[in-house]
């Protein structure tokens, strides 16, 4: 079977996101009450792991870029923000993702929709799927047919490699970016 390493293109002229909330720090690592690394929750868990903060998406504060894609690049690992629509076409290729409304704003604070906070599958080589086994990156492995879906289906802000494997990133030999 081929595989494929997915992720946001990150264009300049496209939106980036990073997390953002009042509890924020300008600086250093974001905690919830309990003292956990907010985005490595998000990342295990989901937005039902960080209940007990606000948390929202806004444009990255170094990148203006305003364009709406399917894949928004993000600082963060391990949950992506995808657009319902490519959601969709993933899940009919047999994806197994976890999703939820994402909260993405533009500077001025105006929402932003259609978009999804999403996580992939991370134990087994489903269509789509953890570069790491047990662990999330930023960008995923997909199958060839999940490749030519997304292609049929127009989705724009993607960059598509080969990967050497299933999990690419188990093997120690991979060069490419999380």
């Amino acid at each position: 079977m081929s595989w494929f390493e997915m992720g946001p293109a990150g264009a300049t002229r496209d939106l980036w996101v990073s997390l953002a909330g009042p509890t924020a720090p300008e600086y250093g690592v974001w905690k919830t009450p309990s003292g956990k690394p907010v985005h490595e929750v998000l990342a295990t868990e989901g937005p039902p792991g960080v209940q007990d903060v606000e948390w929202y998406f806004m444009p990255h504060r170094d990148h203006y870029g305003k364009r709406l894609v399917d894949a928004v690049w993000h600082y963060g690992d391990g949950l992506k923000v995808y657009s319902e629509r490519m959601c969709a076409v993933l899940e009919s290729c047999g994806a197994r993702l976890q999703t939820w409304p994402a909260d993405v704003r533009f500077r001025n604070g105006s929402p932003v929709e259609g978009y999804l906070s999403v996580l992939e599958e991370v134990d087994a080589p489903g269509p789509v799927h953890s570069m790491r086994r047990g662990r999330r990156t930023g960008r995923v492995v997909i199958s060839g047919e999940v490749r030519e879906a997304l292609r049929d289906a127009g989705m724009t802000g993607l960059e598509i490699l080969e990967a050497n494997g299933a999990f690419p990133r188990d093997d120690g030999s991979y060069s490419g970016s999380d």
